[in-house]
């Protein structure tokens, strides 16, 4: 039984990492993996022979290898689809936790470059909760800093950049003329940087 569930780990790690794709995988066949790795480990520990207890270290050594770079391989992908447009399928429960938290730590992250001490010029009623927000460093004109009301759909900008995966509670910043592109209802302006703010 064992056996076969290492064959398994074989033929998956080496579909994965042949594939540029993230494929699907049973969870229960992930969690025969485990298991059967870590029952191996039990048995070798109660191996008496110290010559089958040497080939067998190297045996678990070798597929521990294989499920390690397996995980890595996967997880690459998963990276790699967070900053590209591709559906993210296929994901194994720990994929989407790992995902899940990625995203959070990154939208963090960004605000937090953002805020740098300083405080918003006016009150936005949906942000009451949050004590300093950006302003846009004079230096980059005519553009404006928005906190999203809404989702948007991606587009490309006037200066060319292109924008994905805008969601609600989002802070960006676009040239002042992309700005009448955009409703009143799916945005609040935090601060506006101006030509003769030089």
């Amino acid at each position: 039984m064992q056996e076969e569930i290492f064959r398994k780990l074989i033929n998956l790690w080496k579909n994965e990492i042949e594939s540029s794709e993230l494929l699907e995988i049973d969870p229960e066949t992930y969690k025969e993996i485990l298991e059967a790795l870590a029952t191996k480990k039990e048995k070798i520990d109660k191996l008496s022979d110290p010559l089958s207890k040497e080939i067998a270290l190297r045996e678990s050594k070798l597929l521990d290898y294989l499920f390690l770079d397996f995980v890595k391989t996967r997880l690459t992908k998963v990276i790699i689809s967070f900053f590209n447009d591709k559906e993210r399928k296929n994901l194994l429960p720990h994929e989407i936790f790992f995902h899940v938290n990625l995203k959070r730590l990154l939208k963090k992250s960004i605000r937090l470059a953002f805020e740098k001490g300083l405080f918003a010029t006016k009150e936005i009623d949906i942000l009451t909760h949050v004590e300093k927000l950006p302003n846009i460093p004079k230096r980059r004109l005519n553009t404006e800093l928005l906190l999203l009301r809404k989702t948007i759909s991606d587009f490309v900008a006037s200066n060319l950049h292109i924008y994905r995966g805008l969601e609600e509670g989002d802070i960006i910043t676009i040239p002042s003329e992309d700005l009448v592109t955009f409703s009143h209802e799916e945005y609040s302006l935090i601060d506006s940087a101006k030509e003769e703010d030089r």
